[in-house]
């Protein structure tokens, strides 16, 4: 069962926690005499599930919110990219020369590509 979430990691990713007790959204201030099989309840500061006999504390584990360190790497990339893209533009709005270069080097690109692509298709 899981007790509480925290996050770990910069993007987000769920694991852990101990989930083999059922539960249902219902709280007892225990005082009940007559709790149902799945009734949850908060005892002090422990949150407590009814298996049908008894009151059991839940495990205080917590799951961890995070993403692997490949998706990491892969956003930290991307956020780096999008900056150097923004930091262009704005440089290309100042310097007209830049702005002429980067669109012969993007035709060049869209060119050489064209070409790649033919030879691996005939190949």
């Amino acid at each position: 069962m899981i007790k509480g979430i925290m996050q770990s990691g910069r993007y987000t990713l769920v694991s852990g926690g101990q989930t083999s007790v059922p539960y249902v959204n219902m709280s007892d201030s225990g005082t009940n005499s007559n709790p149902m099989q799945g009734m949850v309840r908060l005892n002090g500061s422990d949150m407590q599930v009814f298996d049908g006999s008894n009151w059991i504390n839940m495990g205080s584990s917590f799951a961890s919110v995070g993403l692997n360190p490949e998706a990491e790497s892969l956003l930290d990339w991307a956020k780096e990219k999008r900056q150097e893209e923004m930091d262009l533009k704005i440089r290309m709005e100042k310097h007209p020369g830049l702005k002429s270069a980067y669109e012969q080097f993007k035709i060049m690109d869209a060119l050489t590509y064209e070409e790649e692509t033919n030879v691996k298709q005939q190949a």
